[in-house]
Parts: structure tokens; sequence; C-alpha cells
């Protein structure tokens, strides 16, 4: 096969954005993995098909993109793979949000019972959501520019009727009692939710933010009648599950406290669907940069307490000797430990620290350079203005005079 690298990093890429894809012999059945089960929730034809038998007049060095009656959308094109004809198909996803009333709309056009309402509804929330498709196409395109040696067609096909693959027969029939398809997206889901909390107690935002590109309103599981009761309900689900997430990454209860209550009283000021991805978003980076900026995942009992105090109480006794003795260790033995711990001596993380909560002040009030200071336990405003300057090459007012022009 020409191209196995170039293909295997592309195909790992599509994974990496939660999409599937397929490489297959066009005169093959079709598999049900391509539809990801939604054969099993309307029913089957009593004949497998090929690929081919759906899409006969497919050309050479023509990307295709399908849309159907289901909102699915795949792409596919033939790889140039010699005699041995290959098709790659990427999908399905979506690129739209869809609504319960939405679902319910394709359901009556497929003829299908309200029966399957659920696990259709199940269905749609396995699907990755890609609203910024151009970012999906500039990705084929350079692969199909790679494998075709330069030029190459594109085709928009849009379907009236059945899926993409899956051939309309008046015999279909649901199977009542087949839930395999229900407990295959419970368990997705679990799955997504196991991931995702995997991503937050490491700090992986990048990690995180790719799968929340796959968050649905239909994630929101219908408990009630009322979908914005749904969503709050489950933002509430999050909202734990980050917290623990961010607890198994080493940040202190202190920390996760403030930020799950505030979370907690912002849920419930949520006032429409449409807020909900990006507050989502705004929970899920938060844990993480909690992560980031506040784990002692790595540190021992005794620096995970001392930089506990530093960060809670900058205008306490901060002294090596105070914090030594609070360790019940000797200010020599505290002091090279802080230091191989942390990589840093105590006086410059407690400096740094100063500094942040100090830009911070600067940013978001009108407070007295002297008060600041105060505030960041720094009694003597001569020296506060040298350590603020040495870290950020500004003096108090210069940092929040070019503040106020930006």
């Amino acid at each position: 096969m020409y191209f196995d690298r170039e293909l295997a990093f592309f195909r790992k890429s599509l994974d990496e954005c939660n999409l599937q894809s397929f490489v297959i012999s066009p005169d093959d059945e079709m598999s049900e993995a391509i539809d990801k089960g939604l054969s099993k929730i309307i029913g089957k034809s009593e004949h497998n098909r090929t690929f081919r038998d759906f899409f006969p007049d497919i050309k050479r060095k023509k990307v295709y993109r399908v849309c159907d009656l289901f909102l699915f959308t795949y792409i596919f094109f033939m790889l140039p793979f010699g005699e041995n004809e290959k098709v790659l198909i990427i999908g399905p996803y979506l690129n739209i949000d869809i609504t319960p009333e939405m679902i319910n709309t394709q359901r009556r056009a497929m003829e299908l019972p309200d029966s399957v309402t659920k696990e259709l509804e199940l269905f749609y929330t396995s699907l990755p959501i890609i609203k910024e498709e151009h970012l999906i196409f500039a990705f084929v395109n350079t692969f199909a520019k790679l494998i075709f040696g330069g030029e190459f067609e594109s085709a928009d096909i849009r379907l009236g009727k059945a899926a993409a693959f899956i051939p309309v027969n008046p015999a279909m029939k649901h199977t009542e009692d087949d839930n395999s398809v229900g407990f295959s997206v419970l368990e997705d889901r679990y799955r997504f939710e196991n991931e995702l909390m995997d991503a937050v107690s490491r700090g992986n935002s990048q990690k995180a933010e790719l799968m929340m590109a796959r968050f649905s309103v239909l994630t929101f599981e219908s408990r009630t009648p009322d979908t914005l009761r749904n969503i709050k309900n489950y933002c509430i689900i999050m909202n734990t599950l980050l917290r623990k997430a961010a607890e198994k990454g080493g940040v202190h209860p202190y920390y996760l406290n403030k930020v799950s209550s505030d979370f907690a009283i912002k849920t419930e000021l949520l006032s429409s669907v449409s807020q909900t991805g990006e507050f989502m978003l705004t929970l899920m980076r938060t844990y993480c940069n909690l992560v980031k900026n506040h784990s002692v995942k790595n540190y021992s009992p005794i620096i995970q307490k001392t930089i506990l105090k530093i960060e809670n109480d900058l205008s306490g006794d901060l002294s090596l000797k105070t914090l030594a003795a609070a360790g019940n260790v000797s200010p020599g033995y505290f002091s090279s430990l802080f230091k191989k711990e942390t990589g840093v001596s105590l006086t410059e993380y407690i400096n740094t620290k100063r500094t942040e909560r100090a830009k911070q002040l600067l940013k978001t009030t009108s407070l007295q350079i002297q008060t600041v200071a105060q505030d960041c336990g720094v009694l003597d405003f001569h020296y506060f203005c040298r350590i603020f300057k040495k870290a950020t090459g500004k003096t108090p007012s210069e940092y929040r005079n070019d503040i106020s022009f930006e």
C-alpha cells in the first residue's frame, strides 16, 4: 500500500478529533460500525449491501461529502492503492446541535415508532459535533493533495431519504427488546466522562477541549420535561466529577470548595440552552487551571502544608523559622527540602506569589499601591516595588498604567 504512514497518521489525527474512519473495499459488505449502530435501532434489511451498491459512480481523485436524512455527515474518497481498490470513509458526525424536537422530526420521517425515541436520543449523544467543518476539510484536503499528487475534485451530496449507509426497506422492523445500542451509548458516555476526568486530573486542557467538542445538548439526560432543568442537572453532575478529578490531580479542597461553590451558583443562573456550551468549556478550563496552578500532588506533606499556607495567607508570618517550626524540622533542613521539591528558594516562591497577587489587584481594583503591597504581605513599599519590578520589568504604577491603555 502506498502512503501507509501518512494514512496511519491521518486516521490517528481523526481519532483524536473523535471522528471514526474506515478503510474498506467498495465491494465488501458494509459493517454496522459505519453507521455506529443506527441500523439496530431502525431495523435491518434482509440483504447486506456493499459500498458500491450505495454509491456506484464513485470516481477516483474526488472527495465526497454526504449529508443524509438523519443529519449525519460522511466524507469519503477512493485511495490510490493500485489495483486493490479501497475507500476511506470518515464519519458519521453532526455539524449542528441536535435537539429532541429535531430527532422526533427525523423519526417521523422514517416512520419509526415513538418507542425508539429514547434510543435515538441516546444514539445521537455518541456522535461528534464538528461545527467548524472548514477545519476538518482543510485537514482532509491537505491529505488528499498529498496522495493524489495535487489536483482533485470535490462533491457535496444531500440525500433526501435514508441514512447514508442504511437501505430503506418497507420490511424493516424495530426490535423492541434490543437494548444493545442503548447499552453501548451509555458505555460510551461513561467512558467519555472517565477520559475527561483523567485529562482534567493531569491539567491537560488541550485533550479536554478536544473531548468537549463532542458535547451536545442531548448529553443532558431528559429526566424532566424541562430541557433547561435537565441541562442544569447535568452541569451539577459535571461540576462534581471535575472537582473530584482536580482533587485527584493534587488540588487542595480549599481551592476546590471555592470553585465548586461558585459554579453551583452560576449553574442555577443559566437562563437558556445556548449558554450551555461555553459554560461547560469554562467549567472544564477552570478545573484544568486549578491542577496546573495549585497541584501539590508531587510534594511531601510538609511542603504541601507550607504551599497552602503561603497561597492562603500572604500577609501572615512566612518567615523561614516560622514555617520550619510548623513542620517540626530545622530551618536548614526545611530550606533545603523546599528548594529540592519546588526548584526555587522559599523567598523566590513567596515573592512570585506576592507578585501574582499584586498583578491581580492592580488589574481588577483601584486600590492604592501602598494598600496593594500591604495586602500582599509587604509593609515596606520600596521593597515591594523592587520585587515587583524584578518580576515584571515594570513598577506597579507602570504596570497599572499600561493596563489602562490596552
